[in-house]
């Protein structure tokens, strides 16, 4: 939990955070014009709580929940993020998320879709079309898929390989436009920052 920042920038050249900066953009598009203290948010696999916390930075009365399975996770992110009371941080997993239907505003998935056998990514999106309320907004962000950037195939096919990814190759042609749009939520923005791709949904009223 606390060597992964350093992990993820030394894998992605030194460019994750600007990577995930788009998410953030993304974000904020989503929700403009909302009052942030009424917008509550639901961080999936919110890991370390190192995004949640650039979340804050731009918004800090937002009301957010960060949920992850590892209990290491979750401690190192109820640490980062002590200083925003309005705060919480879930252990669970996002296919049986323990939260009430259209319980929140917006969602973030920052790395995760790629790291789910394919049944599991349809159990999550699921899960998070019951939680978000009726408009409301996900923001997905992960790993470039073949095609999005033709020259940079090659490498793709490479990474489950060197890198020990078991479900990465499915991932790669994986209908995201599809699966959402299975369970009421519409792909509204897709965005490109180098290796990530940031697609921007929302829920059909």
């Amino acid at each position: 939990a606390k060597l992964y920042d350093t992990q993820v920038e030394v894998l992605f050249g030194g460019a994750a955070d600007a990577m995930r900066r788009i998410a953030l953009g993304s974000l904020a598009r989503g929700i403009k014009g909302r009052d942030q203290r009424r917008v509550k948010l639901l961080d999936v696999a919110c890991g370390n709580g190192h995004f949640l916390r650039q979340v804050m930075g731009a918004f800090p009365r937002m009301v957010a929940t960060g949920l992850d399975l590892s209990p290491a996770y979750c401690a190192e992110a109820r640490e980062r993020l002590a200083d925003w009371r309005q705060i919480e941080i879930v252990q669970g997993a996002i296919e049986q998320a323990p939260f009430e239907d259209a319980s929140f505003d917006a969602a973030t998935c920052v790395y995760l879709f790629h790291e789910l056998p394919p049944r599991v990514r349809r159990d999550a999106a699921r899960e998070i079309a019951r939680l978000l309320k009726p408009g409301g907004v996900l923001v997905l962000a992960d790993s470039i898929q073949t095609g999005d950037a033709p020259n940079l195939d090659r490498m793709l096919e490479y990474f489950p390989v060197g890198f020990h990814e078991p479900y990465f190759n499915s991932y790669l042609g994986e209908d995201f436009n599809a699966m959402f749009d299975d369970v009421g939520i519409e792909l509204e923005q897709s965005d490109q920052a180098f290796l990530t791709k940031v697609m921007r949904f929302r829920k059909r009223p």
